[in-house]
Formats: structure tokens, sequence, C-alpha cells
């Protein structure tokens, strides 16, 4: 099936960035919601769905809401229509395979997805986060699933029937990861074109497929590192400089509401990744 044919530009980055649906009270009225936009097609995919409920991988009032949703380290987890639409173009490819790499797993629920539909197949899904792949592995108890925390240019010495990308790629981690893919093997990745983002769907030594423009977050770099670390500090600031207006002085570690704690954390997360990286120069603290 060629997917480019059966997918418009609007439907993939209206399921991508989840511009359709609203809010269900239920996995069951998410799944159904999504059968009869289309999404979900396959009756394995519909049933999976319908069992592993969202509410247990965020802490989001709203689980069953078809848009991304927070979870720890900043990230997202993603929106459900996207990761139904991700099943249905490689579901031929998940039953067939026997080795499955999915690549910025998060907490986990795509990859639970993968190992659920095919029980057969080894699933190996990596994080750069400790945390993420800590609240991953609670959350999992598939014996054909394992997760762990690194970069996916750290995965050298194995090949994989088929890996999925869970965020915009680099063309150069893109054709990188493609070196990782087995004889006759599947990679399914959002790469970024320079003139936007588009998903890929490329068999070795076979069909490239351009899906069409997405809207998946981007790789995290040392830039986008260097981005969020500012975001961070200028969050704690906020929370410094209104502290001090209400107590009408400079405050103290005990006058600081816990609601800075998440932000003071991230900062550490933030800088210790830029270090490593080489790219943080030491700053004068103000808290």
């Amino acid at each position: 099936m060629s997917w480019r044919k059966v997918l418009s530009d609007n439907l993939l980055l209206s399921a991508s960035q989840s511009w359709i649906g609203s809010r269900f009270s239920s996995q069951l009225e998410l799944t159904s919601s999504l059968v009869k936009s289309n999404l979900i097609k396959s009756p394995q995919i519909s049933e999976i769905f319908s069992k592993l409920d969202r509410s247990a991988f965020t802490d989001d009032e709203n689980p069953y809401e078809n848009k991304p949703k927070g979870i720890l380290c900043g990230e997202v987890m993603t929106s459900p229509s996207t990761h139904a639409l991700t099943l249905e173009i490689l579901l031929p490819n998940i039953l067939s395979s026997n080795k499955i790499l999915d690549i910025g797993c998060g907490n986990g629920y795509l990859s639970q997805c993968i190992a659920l539909l095919n029980p057969n197949s080894k699933v190996i899904a990596i994080d750069i986060h400790k945390e993420l792949v800590e609240k991953a592995i609670f959350l999992s108890k598939l014996p054909n699933l394992m997760f762990r925390k690194c970069e996916a240019h750290e995965i050298i010495d194995e090949n994989f029937d088929l890996i999925n990308v869970g965020f915009t790629a680099t063309e150069n981690l893109y054709k990188f990861l493609v070196e990782k893919l087995g004889d006759d093997g599947t990679i399914l990745c959002p790469v970024n074109k320079g003139i936007g983002n588009h998903w890929i769907l490329h068999k070795k030594g076979g069909e490239h497929e351009n899906l069409g423009e997405v809207g998946f977050s981007e790789i995290r770099n040392e830039e986008n590192l260097e981005e969020d670390l500012g975001k961070v500090e200028e969050n704690i600031k906020q929370i410094y400089a209104e502290t001090e207006r209400k107590i009408g002085r400079r405050p103290n570690v005990g006058d600081l509401p816990a609601d800075l704690q998440p932000f003071l954390k991230e900062r550490r997360v933030l800088i210790a990744k830029l270090k490593k990286a080489g790219k943080y120069e030491e700053k004068p603290k103000t808290i």
C-alpha cells in the first residue's frame, strides 16, 4: 500500500498536531472516536488501544483528550491520533518483524502497543531521560519489551527489522539509523528537510515514501537544551521576583513556593546535559 496516496497533507498534519477530536471520558470512548474518524482501521489496533489506558501514562486531568500530554522531564506523550496513525502505517511491519526499535519512547505507551501487537517480537525502546525510562519500566510488564536509557547514535552493534522514531531527526541521524536496518528492514522517521518536517517511510534497498509534513518535536540537541535552559531560568526569575514583591524583601529558601522546585530540578538536569556536551559555562547563581 502507498500511504502517500491514502493520506492527505491535512490529515497527516492534523493527526500529528492533534487538531482533530476533543475530550473523551474514557479510553473506550476515545478509541471509538478514532475508529469513526477512520484513523484506526485494524481490529488488532482497536483492541489494544481500548485496553491500554492513557490515564496511567500521564497525570493530566484530561488524559483522553486528543492532544499531546505533558509527562516527566518536560517532554510530552504523543497524541492518540498520531499513535493510531503510526500503528496503522507500521502494522504489517510490526507483525512480520522479529526485532523492533522504538526511539524516543518517552513513558512507553506506543512501545507497549507495538509489543502487544506482536508478542513474538523483541522490542527495544530507548529514551535519553532516566526518569522516563524508569517510569516506562514501571508501567510495563511485557516480557518482549525492554527499555534502555541511551541516545539514538549509541545504537552501534545492533540491527533491526523495524525502527520507529518519535521525534524529528536531522538528516544525518536519519541516514545513520537507516544503516541500523537489517536486510529488508523498514524505518518510519520524521526528518527535518529544511523547509518542513516530513514523515519518511523507508524500506532498506526498496521503497522510499515521503508521507507528507508532520508536527513532531525536534530532536533534543545541544541547541535545544540551551534554549530550554533559558526558558527554565526565566521561569525561576519570575517566581523569585513575584515572591520578593509579595513579602517585600529578598526571599530566603523557606519563603519560596513549592512550584519553584520542578524548575530547579529541570535546570539541574539541563545543566548536567550541557556540561556533558561541553556546552555550559558556569554563571553566578541567583538562587
